[in-house]
Formats: C-alpha cells, sequence, structure tokens
C-alpha cells in the first residue's frame, strides 16, 4: 500500500510540477547538503597574519558564492509553476551566485 503512495505522489508532482512540500523539502536538502561544508571550512586555522587575510577572504568569498546562490534559487523558485519554477530555481541560483562571488571576491 506504501509503494502505490509513493507512486501517486511521484506521478501528481510530475504532472502539476512542483508543489510547495516539494519546495520545502528541496530547500531543506540544500541546506543540509551545504550547511555542514560552510561549518567545517570555518574550523580551519591559519598560521599567520597574510594566511589569515588569505582564509578570511576565501571564507567570505565562499560563504556569498552560496549564500547568493540559495538566496537566488529561494526567489527563482517563486516565478512560475512546475517546469518554470525549477528553470526559475536554477536561473536564480546561478545568477545569485555568480552576483555573490562577484562582489565579494574582488
Amino acid at each position: 500500500m506504501r509503494n502505490f503512495h509513493y507512486v501517486t505522489v511521484a506521478s501528481s508532482v510530475r504532472l502539476r510540477g512542483i508543489n510547495k512540500e516539494s519546495k520545502v523539502i528541496a530547500a531543506r536538502y540544500v541546506l543540509a547538503l551545504t550547511l555542514p561544508v560552510v561549518l567545517l571550512a570555518a574550523c580551519a586555522t591559519a598560521r599567520n597574519d597574510q594566511e589569515l587575510k588569505a582564509h578570511n577572504h576565501e571564507f567570505g568569498c565562499m560563504a556569498a558564492t552560496i549564500g547568493g546562490g540559495l538566496i537566488g534559487a529561494l526567489a527563482g523558485s517563486t516565478i512560475g509553476h512546475g517546469r518554470g519554477a525549477a528553470l526559475g530555481m536554477a536561473g536564480g541560483a546561478g545568477l545569485g551566485g555568480y552576483l555573490g562571488n562577484h562582489l565579494a571576491c574582488k
């Protein structure tokens, strides 16, 4: 009986596009995958002032790129329905990541 439920849910998502619950689940997966990477990057240590500045710049650059991508994906997902929302999410993630990188990594 459970397998039938999963098939029904999967087919309804395919037919009607991405619903709000799927967006929330996708956002949780993105957060669950990116948060440990960012936290582990913050644990790295540098030896001297020059390395510390380079490390801080690198971390800020990475955080801005990831943050811009996440914000862009969330903003892009509000555009359209179904495939339009998925394309908006992908485009928003790319543009947000690019802008975050460009602004922080000078």
